[in-house]
């Protein structure tokens, strides 16, 4: 009988411990709402200090700068790379032109030598 005994002390034994660790589970809340609190009272009269205050402005004016400098970084590649293209299309279009006038007088010198000919031919009848 001794073992069921023991059976039976060995199965109440964790419900005990489990009552137990919830208990002190909630009491940990507690105490954790209740440092929560004191710390966030801390920190409102932090706020309160108007050097703090200014140091928070400065480090919040500080990240501003940094974000901007990084933005106006980007921006300049951007504004460098839209510039580069732009000069890479004028110099396409600058060749194309090119291209086109020596065909236009190619063509006109065609033209004209077709006509000699023409006429040419038509002295020849």
């Amino acid at each position: 009988m001794s073992k069921n005994d023991d059976l039976t002390q060995i199965q109440r034994d964790p419900q005990e411990g489990d009552l137990s660790s919830l208990t002190s589970t909630q009491g940990g809340q507690g105490q954790a709402l209740e440092a929560q609190n004191s710390l966030k009272s801390q920190v409102l009269e932090l706020f309160q200090d108007s050097e703090v205050q200014e140091a928070m402005f400065q480090w919040l004016l500080n990240l501003f700068k940094s974000r901007d400098t990084t933005l106006l970084t980007q921006v300049e590649k951007a504004e460098q790379e839209a510039r580069r293209q732009y000069e890479q299309a004028q110099a396409q279009i600058q060749e194309q032109q090119t291209t086109l006038a020596r065909l236009e007088r190619d063509l006109l010198a065609l033209q004209k030598t077709e006509r000699e000919n023409q006429a040419e031919l038509a002295k020849a009848h």
